[in-house]
């Protein structure tokens, strides 16, 4: 595994036809002190790395190549922090997966201009050193989400649940998540049932495996209640000592 400095890594995630064109902005990112990475694959081997975000290369190469889309997905709905940046000069996003994940970022980031013009490089790269700054303390909530996700990625494809991740894009991450902590009882129901609306509107074909995906997510929020209750229990030994 690398190592990562203090002030941790970003990743730089673009098409692999953009990956020259995104040198420059790697270098000028390698002059902030982080680790920088290209295109590093998103998968759990990076929860145990310090990720300060991923800054996603928007390009029409990049809207075209379905992987980089695929991971794109991945990464906001496990609640990595995506700073969207803008490559091809005036270029609008149109597939409307990737505007739906563009939309819900940009309610707090903005994208940021580096496709090339020596002015609007320069600024856009202020605008990133200041969101840096905002991600600098890298909190607990964000990796106990990110886990939660994970933990549903790798059941669903155990289970052959090709279904599950396609509707959970639309769920909101609050409620998702909230459907996991045992503090929130009721939002589990609250996303089944708009998972089953979801599947009515889109092909009907996710019945059986939404049934069973709510099997296991209630054995799996007794398990992250059981170790809640261990947790909790050996806090209060420490306090008796």
């Amino acid at each position: 595994m690398q190592t990562v400095n203090d002030k941790g890594r970003i990743i730089v995630h673009c098409s692999l036809d953009d990956e020259l064109r995104c040198q420059r902005i790697i270098n000028e990112l390698k002059k902030t002190n982080y680790y920088v990475d290209l295109n590093a694959e998103l998968t759990d081997s990076l929860i145990q790395l310090k990720v300060i975000c991923i800054i996603c290369c928007i390009s029409k190469t990049y809207e075209k190549d379905t992987k980089r889309k695929c991971e794109l997905q991945y990464a906001f709905k496990s609640q990595h922090r995506i700073v969207p940046v803008l490559i091809e000069h005036d270029f609008i996003v149109q597939e409307a997966c990737l505007k739906h994940i563009l939309d819900s970022l940009l309610l707090s980031t903005p994208i940021s201009d580096l496709s090339g013009y020596e002015h609007t490089f320069n600024d856009a790269c202020n605008r990133l050193h200041l969101e840096f700054d905002k991600f600098a303390d890298n909190d607990e909530d964000l990796l106990v989400n990110t886990m939660n996700y994970l933990n549903i990625h790798q059941e669903c494809k155990k289970q052959d649940w090709n279904e599950i991740p396609k509707l959970l894009l639309y769920i909101p991450s609050a409620l998702l998540h909230n459907a996991i902590d045992r503090q929130h009882p009721d939002d589990r129901k609250k996303m089944i049932s708009l998972m089953l609306i979801l599947n009515d509107q889109f092909n009907d074909k996710g019945q059986m495996q939404i049934d069973r995906f709510e099997q296991w997510l209630i054995h799996y929020r007794q398990i992250n209640e059981q170790n809640a209750e261990v947790q909790e229990e050996d806090f209060n030994k420490l306090d008796e000592v």
